[in-house]
């Protein structure tokens, strides 16, 4: 059951508590994802209505839950570890994109490879296995291939979950592709669930 449920709002001078049905309201009116922060203290983040709730049915907390407007109503994006960054969640709600490909890069170039290129799609679906791996502590593959976008192809997919001190870690990171796109959300457990298609 809901239970303690209230959404933060940003003003330019105070934060303005509401109920999680105005905090709801307000992200249909502003056209803006609706974040819920459950069972760990709410912050601002950029473009989006914050919630905070104790516990909330159907999640186990702690945890943050991402909701996004979709033909005028708000639907499930993302669950995400408490730790989760402003740019994991704001990568969820697709503000912007988590530039883990940057990192895949930076290991080919020391390795003398050439840079893989960025897909959209790639990443889109590569967001969405860390996002889900994080919230999980699933340290391997899931349906990965279920997660690409329709229209969108992937021949190998990598994925790694290790303490930041390890760097980048996937399969896939070394090969011969040209296109790839990549992610990494850190999990509650200190490790860092990283994701990598290629094509």
């Amino acid at each position: 059951m809901y239970a303690v449920l209230v959404a933060i709002v940003l003003s330019q001078s105070a934060v303005t508590v509401h109920s999680y049905a105005d905090g709801q309201h307000r992200a249909i009116q502003q056209s803006q994802p609706h974040i819920v922060f459950i069972g760990t203290k709410a912050r601002a983040v950029e473009g989006c209505v914050a919630s905070h709730a104790q516990s909330l049915e159907g999640y186990e907390g702690p945890c943050v839950v991402v909701a996004t407007l979709s033909e005028g109503s708000l639907w499930f994006a993302a669950q995400l570890p408490a730790l989760a960054s402003d740019a994991d969640i704001r990568a969820a709600a697709g503000f912007e994109v988590n530039d883990a490909l940057a990192e895949v890069n930076a290991v080919r170039r020391k390795r003398g490879l050439r840079p893989y290129i960025r897909d959209e799609g790639l990443t889109i679906a590569a967001q969405k296995c860390a996002n889900i791996r994080a919230a999980g502590r699933i340290a391997g593959h899931i349906n990965d291939f279920a997660m690409l976008p329709p229209g969108v192809s992937a021949s190998a997919a990598g994925c790694g979950a290790l303490t930041p001190d390890w760097g980048w870690g996937t399969c896939c990171t070394t090969e011969n592709w040209t296109y790839a796109g990549a992610a990494c959300v850190m999990g509650n457990d200190g490790k860092r669930y990283m994701h990598l298609f290629c094509r």
